[in-house]
């Protein structure tokens, strides 16, 4: 597969450190998340966001609307999500490498899954979101609301996905 330069910098696993920040951060914040976010959970997280139809009817919606009106409202955001979690894989696992690495998230001990909490209240002024980026940034903070919701297995069949 021939990635393009506009598609590998998009592909940034910095990017996607961040955005996945921002999901893990806001999931925290909702009192219904039984756990904090482990692998399954993320693995939609940059496949969704990375996706400009869905990351602009996410960031504007309300925290508490929920995956299925998302769902409803922007249908192609289920469109190839298997197929795009397949190909984000190995962004996905490098930017939660990075995240940790860089010390904006760390391994959870609130659980016996590999799981995942902030490592720290902001993100730092130098990798702090602007323009589109703070636009998937805000939609990366829905998502984390609305999985916050859901358990995976309600996920995987809200998506049509297997994780």
């Amino acid at each position: 597969m021939r990635i393009d330069f506009e598609e590998r910098i998009v592909r940034n696993p910095v990017l996607g450190a961040v955005m996945l920040w921002s999901f893990v951060f806001q999931h925290e914040q909702r009192e219904s998340a039984p756990e904090p976010p482990n692998i399954p959970m993320l693995m939609p997280v940059l496949p969704i966001v990375l996706h400009q139809a869905s990351t602009a009817k996410l960031k504007g919606m309300r925290f508490d609307s929920g995956l299925a009106k998302a769902i409803l409202d922007t249908p192609t955001m289920r469109a190839g999500l298997q197929e795009r979690i397949i190909a984000f894989a190995p962004l996905t696992l490098s930017s939660l490498n990075i995240a940790c690495a860089a010390g904006l998230l760390r391994r959870s001990t609130r659980t016996s899954q590999i799981a995942f909490q902030t490592a720290v209240s902001r993100l730092p002024t130098e990798i702090a979101p602007e323009g589109v980026v703070r636009d998937m940034a805000n939609a990366a903070k829905r998502l984390g609301a609305f999985f916050a919701d859901e358990s995976v297995v309600q996920l995987q069949m809200e998506l049509g996905i297997r994780l």
